[in-house]
């Protein structure tokens, strides 16, 4: 589409042009057609913007105005002492008929598209016609104000973006009357389809993803705990409703782990396997796993920390842990002390821990765990490890083999990592209260009395 801008014409001199060449906050005419005496305006003809009596605006024709070609005027607001148009005022058309010198002042317009007033820095997209003849853009007979169709596109003047334009009738993707959506695409930067679908949604959060990259809750990148409501104990992670002491006792095993300071004495400090827990188990794309009630899933995010649900081979059922395999071959290089937050997993029938690095004693607590055989040793093991004796009553001796207790200190009850006289203080008092302490019995008969005061202050007597 040519614009056609004519310098200032000879018989329309706008009054702003004897202080400046530059018009001041201008409100712009695009005229596309021009008809006088049923006739188009010729080259040498002139169109003159009035605000009043004053000219604020004109151009002189050099070649006939058509949809291809239109005429832009130019007019200028009043600052100052420059004279010029008055935002608000009417807007007036003159034509100058060069062939004839006649300046005609009845002229009429047809806004197509912009602003019938001045106004600041506006645009109006019109036709015009003078001597009381009509606009007719596409020539056939019926003056436009009463053409459905005025450019014979097919497409009704009201529901075509471009009625005086053959070649565009629908507005694209872009917002571009007669546009093919090259200019823009979607949130992605990817252009649209034709009917202006995209393969990319901005969520609520205003982020951009591609739709398949959208959780169920419309998030990007999400986890599906925006629309997720967990009843208590349970507790929204990673999108699954999961039992609160579950969590946390796969949590303890890790701070425990953390916190141990196990020295594994590796030639590369940095290595994985070096650590405890096995830093494996955080890594994308390990072979561990997780099974929600009947569906697998991997968690593992590089976020080097192994979170609980990282943590060896689980299964999960309603949201209650009922298997945790952390034993041999699985290698989560567990350590430290057991917690005795294991108690919480009321639901687990499969507790695997053996093959790792625990020490201290074994909680009594453990016992209270009503779903697991513990005289299976496939469905609860503590073997290989470094756990002190003596060992729960409700425990196999098939599931504490080959332990090694080499460091070990018997009497040590509230191992701290030395005999002395806090743990006598411990004995006395589990005898008086008649409470049962791991490590009290320290001369292995089965009870705890006086006998292991003498037999503990003899120890530490002798050294």
């Amino acid at each position: 589409m040519l614009f056609v801008v004519i310098t200032w014409a000879q018989h329309f001199v706008p009054v702003w042009l004897e202080y400046t060449d530059d018009p001041f906050n201008p409100h712009t005419f695009l005229v596309f057609s021009a008809i006088m005496n049923g006739s188009d305006l010729e080259s040498g003809d002139e169109i003159g913007i009035f605000d009043g009596d004053d000219c604020v605006g004109a151009s002189i024709l050099e070649e006939e105005i058509s949809a291809e070609n239109f005429l832009e005027i130019v007019s200028s607001e009043i600052v100052d002492e420059i004279p010029g148009f008055t935002i608000g005022n009417e807007i007036s058309y003159r034509f100058w008929d060069s062939s004839e010198q006649t300046e005609i002042g009845d002229v009429s317009s047809n806004y197509f598209q912009g602003d019938e007033i001045f106004t600041f820095l506006g645009s109006s997209f019109i036709g015009l016609s003078g001597e009381g003849s009509c606009l007719d853009f596409d020539l056939d007979g019926v003056c436009d104000i009463d053409d459905l169709d005025d450019d014979n596109d097919g497409i009704v003047d009201s529901e075509d973006c471009a009625p005086l334009y053959e070649l565009a009738s629908e507005v694209d993707c872009c917002g571009v009357c007669g546009g093919d959506n090259s200019s823009c695409g979607n949130c992605c930067g990817m252009p649209f389809g034709d009917d202006c679908s995209s393969v990319c949604e901005i969520d609520e959060m205003g982020v951009c993803c591609m739709i398949d990259e959208m959780d169920e809750c419309g998030i990007c990148f999400g986890d599906n705990s925006f629309c997720f409501n967990c009843e208590p104990p349970f507790i929204d992670v990673d999108g699954h409703c999961l039992h609160q002491g579950d969590i946390d006792a796969l949590q303890d095993l890790i701070d425990n782990s953390m916190n141990s300071g196990y020295d594994f004495g590796c030639q590369y400090p940095n290595d994985p396997y070096c650590a405890s827990p096995n830093l494996t188990m955080d890594q994308v794309g390990n072979w561990h796993w997780v099974v929600i009630n009947g569906e697998s899933f991997e968690f593992a995010n590089d976020s080097g920390v192994v979170d609980p649900l990282e943590l060896g081979l689980q299964e999960w059922t309603d949201g209650r842990l009922t298997s945790l395999m952390c034993g041999a071959y699985i290698y989560c290089q567990l350590s430290g002390e057991l917690p005795g937050s294991l108690s919480n997993l009321t639901e687990i029938e499969v507790l695997r821990l053996e093959v790792n690095y625990f020490t201290g004693y074994v909680p009594e607590s453990i016992c209270e765990l009503e779903n697991i055989n513990f005289d299976d040793y496939l469905s609860f093991d503590l073997s290989y490890n470094e756990l002190c004796p003596p060992y729960p009553d409700c425990i196999s001796e098939n599931s504490v083999q080959y332990m090694e207790v080499s460091n070990c200190l018997n009497g040590d009850v509230n191992q701290d990592g030395f005999i002395n006289i806090m743990d006598i203080v411990q004995i006395i008092d589990a005898i008086l209260n008649n409470i049962e302490i791991q490590g009290a019995d320290v001369n292995e008969d089965g009870f705890i009395n006086v006998i292991d005061v003498v037999t503990l202050v003899s120890a530490i007597l002798n050294g």
